[in-house]
């Protein structure tokens, strides 16, 4: 616990893995860096909850894939533990009227799903995809 007295450098707000990255890379920097979350864990959107009795999912924990290499490599995450995969289906997209769509590591199978929804949208969807790797073009190198 710390003091009233004690001098920080930077005030992380937030324990998520955004958060916990920011100051790693502060720390590592030499600077005196303090975390506070609200919640009871850290982690942020990669924790496990239980939305739903009986069912425990990491309610955003696909965009780890956001999880830059050099961060990866910089903070040695893989001598902590840490290891990355791709899991499919990367998405379970549910319908209150029964329907569900996954989203697959395949495109040709993921169009097959949204064409049981909407042939309109199977068929725009690869234009979205075109579209979506366009902007990650652009985003990409501001990521880090």
């Amino acid at each position: 616990m710390t003091t009233q007295h004690e001098q920080f450098d930077a005030i992380i707000i937030g324990a998520g893995h955004n958060g916990l990255v920011a100051a790693s890379y502060l720390a590592r920097a030499g600077k005196k860096v303090i975390v506070v979350e609200q919640r009871d864990r850290v982690g942020g959107a990669c924790t496990l909850e239980e939305p739903f009795p009986g069912f425990t999912m990491s309610p955003c924990a696909y965009v780890v894939s956001l999880l830059r290499p050099e961060i990866i490599r910089d903070l040695e995450l893989h001598r902590y533990g840490f290891d990355a995969y791709v899991k499919d289906p990367q998405m379970f997209v549910p319908f209150q009227d029964g329907n569900y769509l996954f989203f697959r590591a395949s495109t040709a199978k993921t169009i097959e799903g949204i064409r049981r929804l909407s042939p309109h949208d199977a068929e725009a969807y690869p234009k979205f995809l075109r579209f979506f790797e366009r902007a990650s073009e652009i985003l990409n190198p501001i990521l880090l």
